[in-house]
């Protein structure tokens, strides 16, 4: 069996990671996300940027440049924003973010619930397209297409440094004439001096637009700034001789900006 790796490097660079994940925390309290979405809607119509959130959780995509559209002013409101703390967007991965809920618990923390859709774009030649691949062509976005999605569940708490995957799905749009012929995917929670890895779902010949929807059962909120601790799931969808893979995770080494970090590959 495939174990998901958390891929937490240790020593110097670990620390450097930590100190930096623990200042963007006190920096972005959650509110980064919600002025990330209300950048993002001023940029886009209302309407269109509501359809488009409707439509990457529902998986029922009407008009695949409107989602790019979204997608790509998400990742300028990124870019805009690490450059303000003087750093770098590392995420090169289209996705959307939503803030389903924020509220303030008995302890007075702020905990926030979220929504992170990646997108999985292939350009006319099924090579796997970044954020920068689609910017640089987007006056023709009709030249990409969108193969799959990926949501994932988040419950986060900034205040306490702890987090939680309440479940993730994945719907194959199949945009392109390429099928896909399996769909695995994988959860792991790590804590100091622990992890689990959850039982795989692999699905044979997954069908389009099915949500084939993943709940971890270990529900625990675990610290992210902790080295060797928090979350990370993915999803592994092969097509012909590819292997796609959309992994999210958020641990003191990915946590962008106070958000998960999305890697998508293909191989």
């Amino acid at each position: 069996m495939r174990k998901l790796q958390l891929n937490i490097k240790k020593g110097v660079c670990g620390k450097i990671a930590l100190f930096l994940c623990m200042a963007l925390s006190f920096t972005f309290m959650p509110i980064d996300m919600v002025q990330a979405a209300e950048e993002t809607a001023k940029q886009i119509d209302d309407a269109l940027y509501q359809r488009v959130c409707d439509e990457v959780l529902s998986g029922k995509i009407t008009n695949e440049e409107d989602v790019l559209k979204v997608a790509l002013a998400q990742y300028e409101n990124r870019k805009n924003s690490a450059s303000r703390m003087g750093g770098k967007e590392q995420d090169d991965s289209l996705t959307i973010t939503q803030v389903v809920d924020s509220r303030v618990d008995n302890n007075g923390n702020v905990v926030e619930d979220v929504i992170t859709t990646d997108l999985l774009v292939l350009d006319q030649n099924y090579s796997l397209a970044s954020a920068t691949d689609v910017k640089t062509g987007y006056a023709n976005l009709s030249e990409f297409s969108i193969y799959a999605t990926m949501n994932v569940s988040v419950t986060y708490d900034s205040s306490d440094a702890k987090v939680r995957f309440n479940w993730f799905n994945t719907v194959l749009t199949y945009g392109t004439a390429m099928k896909a012929s399996s769909l695995t995917q994988s959860s792991t929670i790590s804590e100091v001096f622990f992890q689990e890895t959850e039982p795989e779902k692999t699905y044979i010949n997954p069908t389009a637009g099915y949500k084939y929807q993943y709940t971890p059962s270990n529900q625990t909120m675990v610290s992210y700034v902790t080295l060797s601790s928090g979350r990370a799931c993915r999803s592994i969808i092969k097509a012909g001789s590819k292997t796609f893979t959309l992994a999210y995770s958020f641990t003191a080494e990915t946590c962008n900006q106070n958000q998960g970090t999305w890697l998508t590959e293909y191989k």
